[in-house]
């Protein structure tokens, strides 16, 4: 594994240190006050000022309190990105804070949030970031859902733990009470000072501040990738015909957004996940326009509060990056490259995949090589069904490498390698374009009953077709963390290296990676090394989790299914 590194801008520092600090102090301060709102005995101390204030407002801080608590935990997040509507609601929540420890007369509490009213006002101006929430209409259906939900648990919970102290309640009364007790008032069901009364108070008070809690979530929860225009797509396609690198061409997949470098030479296509924004492969366009465009990913990140990096980039686009300032650049993979000029199945080290391809050939495998353009509408339908089917319930993968889609009629100039027993389809492969010379796969998949060795087959009919259709080399799967299973290897491993392999290949199980590595390492490529791009230690593991999350290889909550991006 190697690693890029780059100075850390001293400006760039300071201008994220402010938010994240506010950040911390508001966990503190939010921890604080759940901590001793919730301790035995808190009703007791709002008598004091019942003699002042309503009683139901009295009665009701508690709730108000705990809830604003569980709000500043969950904004700090988006505080610590410098968001300008997260600063909003939190100066009012802290303002709000400061009346209601005032009234509790809980000193710590209050200088705490005064401690943190004051720096959230100074630091104005460093909460710039855009938000882009949920429709409302959206929260307000999942907050009225959590709102019915937390009232059955409240009343199948009155009915469990005091059902014989309201045993003379009416259906109407129940309601009510049970819906003042989620906001923290004490009503018939809460009181007198029993056990089972305390259990329900708690209990109604703690669905309370979940609904309210999920409910503030979602309202800041940012949404989709910005959709991009017919004129992006356009200026995409004129860029491929400049591209050097392998996966230039999935920079046309439908989920993608493009920023654009002011001469509009170059651009960068990404996708936000989980508030960063996540760039795929090289920049679009000359190389020396890659820092114009790269700025104005970064500006646009900015702009947003989204934080920005970048995924299977090559070692010329890591360089550049790194060369902007603020950017480390981690190996995490290669991919296999083929080029038909040294290509050969000649030799003692390709004999495992002449006899796989062979195996194929006497099971009666007969391959077929075609551009995509070039396949008619029944038969593309049927090759889209098989491809599906033999998927079956697995999670459509891909996202840097990946296209997304079977379309003969965008995708013309894509080359479909097809493999078939008696006439019934058994495998595919799938590339798309690559520069004017290459290709890189998109799609390999076969089914259940394929002969062994039948993607061997497909794979060296088709370098064995490669001048034939106008071509020089292909790109084969990634690899991820090649270098360290082949280190992990060797007679002379440190125990570490053992570790990390063994780590990579227990991982195999469940995204194939060691898998795909030993069955691109049978053609002996050329491994053209790939890096993941982030902005510091600290947004590493963040990154890292987006970048799986985009992927899809993190599992995504039933609210953000069928979201292109959050």
């Amino acid at each position: 594994m190697t690693e890029a590194t780059s100075t850390v801008r001293p400006a760039a520092v300071a201008a994220r240190s402010a938010p994240r600090l506010v950040a911390v102090l508001m966990v503190v301060v939010g921890l604080l006050d759940v901590l001793v709102v919730l301790r035995p005995g808190l009703v007791r101390r709002f008598e004091f000022v019942e003699d002042v204030l309503p009683g139901v407002v009295v009665s009701a801080s508690a709730g108000v309190s705990v809830a604003v608590g569980v709000l500043l935990l969950g904004l700090a997040q988006g505080i610590s990105r410098g968001k300008r509507r997260a600063w909003r609601v939190t100066v009012v929540l802290v303002a709000t804070q400061v009346v209601l420890q005032g009234i509790q007369r809980h000193w710590l509490v209050l200088a705490g949030s005064l401690a943190l009213l004051v720096p959230l006002l100074r630091t104005r101006d460093q909460f710039v970031g855009r938000s882009h929430p949920l429709p409302r209409a959206q929260v307000a259906r999942v907050g009225a859902a959590l709102l019915g939900v937390s009232l059955l648990v409240g009343l199948v919970g009155v009915a469990l733990l005091s059902r014989e102290e309201h045993h003379d309640l009416g259906p109407g009364a129940l309601v009510v009470a049970t819906l003042q007790g989620l906001v923290g008032i004490p009503s018939a069901v809460t009181t007198p000072d029993t056990r089972q009364a305390d259990a329900v108070y708690y209990l109604l008070l703690s669905m309370g501040v979940m609904t309210v809690a999920a409910t503030g979530y979602l309202a800041f929860l940012t949404a989709r990738t910005p959709p991009r225009s017919s004129a992006d797509d356009r200026g995409v396609l004129e860029l491929l015909a400049v591209g050097a690198d392998s996966l230039d061409y999935f920079a046309t997949r439908d989920d993608r957004a493009v920023v654009w470098s002011a001469n509009r030479c170059a651009c960068v296509t990404y996708k936000v996940v989980a508030g960063t924004a996540l760039a795929a492969g090289d920049p679009l366009g000359p190389r020396r326009e890659w820092p114009g465009a790269i700025t104005a990913f970064l500006t646009l990140a900015a702009t947003h509060a989204w934080i920005p990096a970048a995924a299977a980039v090559s070692a010329a686009g890591a360089q550049t990056w790194t060369d902007l300032g603020a950017f480390s650049a981690l190996e995490f993979g290669d991919e296999a490259i083929l080029e038909s000029a040294t290509f050969s199945l000649e030799g003692r080290a390709m004999r495992n995949v002449r006899q796989a391809a062979a195996r194929a050939v006497r099971a009666g495998t007969v391959v077929e090589v075609q551009h995509l353009g070039d396949v008619d509408a029944d038969t593309l339908d049927d090759l889209r069904a098989d491809s599906d089917g033999w998927r079956g319930h697995d999670v459509e993968r891909g996202f840097s490498m990946g296209l997304g889609r079977v379309d003969g009629r965008r995708d013309p100039t894509s080359v479909v390698v097809s493999a078939s027993v008696a006439g019934q389809r058994s495998a595919v492969l799938l590339l798309v374009p690559w520069g004017s010379d290459g290709l890189s796969l998109d799609v390999m998949r076969r089914s259940a009953d394929a002969s062994n060795g039948v993607t061997e087959l497909m794979i060296t009919t088709l370098m064995a077709r490669l001048e034939e259709l106008g071509m020089r080399r292909i790109s084969l799967n990634f690899a991820v963390f090649r270098d360290v299973v082949e280190r992990a290897e060797a007679p002379h491993a440190r125990p570490w290296t053992r570790a990390w392999g063994g780590t990579i290949k227990g991982v195999s199980r469940w995204s194939q990676a060691d898998s795909l590595y030993r069955f691109n390492a049978k053609f002996h490529p050329t491994w053209q090394p790939r890096y993941l791009v982030y902005r510091g230690a600290t947004e590493l593991p963040r990154v890292a989790l987006s970048y799986l999350d985009a992927e899809s290889f993190v599992p995504r909550p039933w609210f953000r299914r069928g979201q292109a991006g959050s």
